[in-house]
């Protein structure tokens, strides 16, 4: 219950003291399962960074035994997925989500299905497969309307968007992402409002509309400071569109904050849009030799991050097919 409501009431100080509590005490009989979950949780909420709790290598052995228990394994696998998204395994973590989707349905839980279904589309979009994420996120928003997960349905609605511009549908993906955007509003949701208004800066980057893209970049950067790990792509893409209207000096100071943010907080997802900010930036104002090496850098490692992509068409998505990443190449080894 203090779990539900500390995520509820965003009191993640809440949440983090009572799953810490209960991972120190040793489980009644029976209580295993229950016990694995609250471990799951604080994995999903980024309790433990690096070293995770001592009971998690016997609740991952206990999911992949034959028989076990599907809650056990829906829980254990939505974990692991954020894991290797951490490890920059945006691959395995995507297959992962599947695998979570699956287990929830077959253990009765719609609703937690439904909230992993739609995860499932935003880890097909860090990997450029837009036509499959839609398809995910389509169904999520549906059940999630169904089913009264507001959240759910106002992340998947967010995404959809986002989905839809990167494969041509600019207007739709626009409207769609300004009424998600009014919906966190009405909600009084600022932590959705900060990603409707990145979102927004970056389709309205891609589509030329540099002022507009502006004010939603420093939009973005203005509700920063509640999601740390968005913090710095707000600042890389202030950066990337300063760069586009000529404002070299700004574009540089976004720029080298992202960068220091990504030091500190890490980000979701790929990093290449640091990199390729920085590059940018450094171009507008004439320091175009570490632009190139600011590029090679940033190639060399979404180069060892696509090397973690199994799946050889997956990997080329990945490079091809998210813009950032094609950019980036392209500016590391022009021609």
């Amino acid at each position: 219950h203090a779990i539900g409501a500390g995520i509820t009431l965003v009191e993640p100080q809440l949440v983090r003291a009572e799953i810490s509590r209960a991972v120190r005490v040793v489980p009644e009989p029976g209580a295993f399962v229950p016990r694995a979950i609250v471990v799951c949780r604080g994995i999903g909420i980024e309790i433990w960074e690096h070293n995770l709790p001592e009971p998690w290598a016997e609740i991952q052995e206990a999911a992949d035994a034959q028989g076990a228990d599907p809650t056990l394994v829906a829980w254990v696998r939505a974990a692991q997925s954020l894991l290797l998204l951490r490890d920059g395994d945006f691959g395995a973590s995507a297959h992962m989500r599947a695998q979570a989707v699956a287990a929830f349905e077959v253990s009765g839980n719609r609703r937690q299905a439904c909230t992993q279904r739609m995860n499932e589309g935003a880890a097909q979009m860090l990997v450029g497969r837009y036509a499959f994420a839609e398809q995910q996120l389509r169904e999520a928003s549906a059940a999630a309307e169904s089913l009264g997960l507001r959240q759910t349905a106002a992340w998947a609605l967010h995404n959809l968007g986002f989905v839809l511009h990167r494969q041509g549908n600019h207007a739709e993906g626009l409207e769609l992402e300004r009424t998600a955007l009014a919906r966190d509003v009405e909600q009084q949701n600022l932590i959705l409002r900060f990603v409707s208004h990145l979102y927004l800066a970056e389709m309205l980057f891609d589509g030329g509309s540099l002022e507009l893209a502006r004010a939603e970049a420093e939009a973005a950067v203005g509700l920063s400071a509640l999601r740390p790990q968005g913090r710095g792509q707000a600042h890389a893409w202030a950066a990337r569109i300063h760069a586009a209207l000529g404002a070299g000096s700004d574009a540089v100071r976004f720029a080298e904050i992202a960068m220091v943010e990504l030091d500190e907080h890490g980000n979701e997802g790929s990093d290449s849009v640091f990199h390729l900010a920085l590059a940018e930036s450094l171009d507008a104002v004439g320091r175009h030799e570490e632009a190139t090496a600011a590029a090679r850098l940033g190639a060399h490692k979404l180069s060892e991050t696509a090397d973690k992509i199994k799946d050889p068409e997956w990997r080329q998505s990945f490079l091809e097919n998210v813009p950032e990443h094609a950019a980036l190449l392209a500016r590391a080894f022009p021609g």
